[in-house]
């Protein structure tokens, strides 16, 4: 997606129907396989359970702004700079909640990747990965859907319980707020 027509929709963001998903994201569904992600953490849920994997695969093109991709791999014993975690099913979106039992694991830090405007990155659904990110970052996801688009897995370390991300309707605040610093911030 060109960065002209991502500034227009962000300057009549106001004309469109959003949703807040509680990693930090503001979302724009651009049809059922692409996304417009304006990510910000004025709306990250506090404590949120942010690593992840996801039930499609993804590429991710960086419109604006940087983010800080981190990767994870789950280990079979324990490793230097590795450490404890439940890894658990969950059931995404709205009503998201755990399914069946945890799996208790360890795992670490495989890579940290930066990308910035221009960079186009891809994920499996099977990649366990949480995002950091500089408020008014845009991005544009394609996603490629797997059989079950249901489920996913959530990984708590060190014990932290479960804190859902799941998405909801944005309010015209919320929407006004985080399109006007990505404007500012990449769009000048």
């Amino acid at each position: 997606m060109k960065k002209e027509l991502v500034e227009f929709i962000l300057r009549h963001a106001l004309d469109y129907r959003w949703t807040v998903q509680g990693l930090g994201m503001l979302r724009l569904y651009i049809n059922p396989s692409i996304r417009l992600h304006i990510w910000d953490n004025r709306i990250q849920v506090p404590d949120v359970t942010l690593i992840h994997t996801h039930p499609w695969d993804f590429t991710s093109q960086v419109i604006a702004g940087r983010l800080k991709d981190h990767i994870y791999e789950e280990i079979k014993s324990i490793e230097d700079n590795s450490f404890p975690a439940m890894k658990q099913r969950i059931q995404c979106g709205v009503g998201a909640c755990l399914v069946g039992k945890p799996e208790y694991i360890h795992m670490k830090e495989k890579a940290i990747v930066h990308h910035s405007h221009g960079h186009l990155y891809r994920h499996f659904a099977e990649d366990i990965h949480y995002t950091e990110f500089q408020d008014g970052t845009v991005t544009v996801i394609t996603r490629k859907f797997k059989k079950d688009t249901e489920h996913a897995y959530v990984y708590m370390p060190n014990g932290e319980p479960f804190v859902s991300a799941e998405p909801i309707e944005a309010t015209t605040e919320q929407v006004y707020g985080i399109t006007q610093t990505a404007l500012s911030n990449w769009f000048k």
